[in-house]
Formats: structure tokens, C-alpha cells, sequence
């Protein structure tokens, strides 16, 4: 059995992941365009001038937060529901 010192780390690291999936989910389905399949920085990074380069590197970077949430929250649920409970 885990002790409770550990439980209190892995439930922070849990609350990290679900605030920032539900900070990133809402700020990807409010600037995401569907017509363009592009963020808005990635628009502005258009109306700005920089190369196209570095708009899909803006979007990249956008996407890969957002797995980043993602990923916390999924294997930090795994972790507490799925191991510690069945001890």
C-alpha cells in the first residue's frame, strides 16, 4: 500500500493535468477555426508576416500542449484508479 505522502503527490499531479486539459480544451475550441484548421496565433503569426513556416510550427507547438494535458491526466488516472485501488 502506497503511503499517504505519495497518494497526496499523485492527486496533484492529477489536479495539474485535468486543470491544464480543461484550461487547454477551452482555449483550443475558443480560437479554433474550423475553416482553416489553424489557431489564432497561427493567424496572427500570418497577418504578422512570418513565413509559413513558422505558422505551422505555432500550430505544432498549440497541439502538442494540448496532448501534453492529455497525457498527464490519462496516465495519472490510470495510475490512481487502476493500481492503488486494487490494493
Amino acid at each position: 500500500m502506497m503511503n499517504k505522502r505519495m497518494t497526496a503527490i499523485i492527486k496533484f499531479i492529477f489536479s495539474v493535468g485535468v486543470c491544464f486539459l480543461v484550461v487547454y480544451g477551452c482555449v483550443w475550441l475558443y480560437f479554433f477555426s474550423p475553416a482553416h484548421f489553424e489557431t489564432t496565433i497561427a493567424q496572427l503569426a500570418r497577418l504578422q508576416g512570418y513565413p509559413l513556416a513558422y505558422q505551422a510550427l505555432f500550430n505544432q507547438i498549440y497541439q502538442i500542449a494540448l496532448l501534453i494535458g492529455v497525457h498527464f491526466a490519462i496516465v495519472v488516472y490510470a495510475i490512481r484508479f487502476l493500481y492503488i485501488r486494487r490494493k
